[in-house]
């Protein structure tokens, strides 16, 4: 898990990534383009990485990992990173 909700705001609990530990940011709901930074739950996990979508492969990609999305129904985008 990289980011716990308090209230309507987020804050990073995982070191090495983007965002530093103990940083605070909120989600914007609604579409993403590929690049961006956004909060996506991959079953009980929240994940704060950058989505990209190439030729039809969807990864979730931060600081020394990449994580393949092999099914799309197996996330939940909750939105970008505001």
């Amino acid at each position: 898990m990289c980011a716990i909700a308090i209230q309507n705001r987020y804050v990073v609990t995982a070191r090495g990534l983007e965002l530093k530990q103990g940083a605070r940011f909120t989600v914007r709901p609604g579409p993403i383009k590929s690049g961006n930074l956004c909060l996506a739950r991959i079953g009980p996990y929240l994940v704060c990485a950058r989505w990209f979508s190439v030729e039809g492969v969807n990864w979730l990609i931060s600081p020394g990992r990449w994580i393949w999305i092999p099914n799309p129904s197996s996330i939940h985008i909750l939105g970008a990173v505001a």
